[in-house]
């Protein structure tokens, strides 16, 4: 296989990095509207049963499981009722 400078593989890695956050912003943004269970993981943070980052609104107790509804998406993460 045949060897790129290294100015082609940084230019490619960073085109990839890009169209990658360009397809989980499309992704986030189907939840919007969606219920999702999620589990706390730490203060106001947890993982929703397709493993996306949630940030919650109402705090529980770490590793108890919440039924939320997505309303909208910040940075990363999304933002739940």
């Amino acid at each position: 296989m045949p060897r790129f400078a290294g100015d082609v593989i940084k230019r490619r890695a960073a085109l990839l990095r890009e169209a990658g956050e360009v397809e989980l912003r499309k992704y986030l943004n189907t939840q919007i509207g969606k219920k999702l269970k999620v589990i706390i993981e730490k203060n106001g943070f947890g993982k929703s049963d397709n493993f996306l980052d949630v940030k919650l609104a109402n705090q529980g107790d770490v590793g108890e499981i919440v039924e939320v509804k997505i309303l909208g998406v910040e940075d990363n993460y999304l933002l739940c009722q």
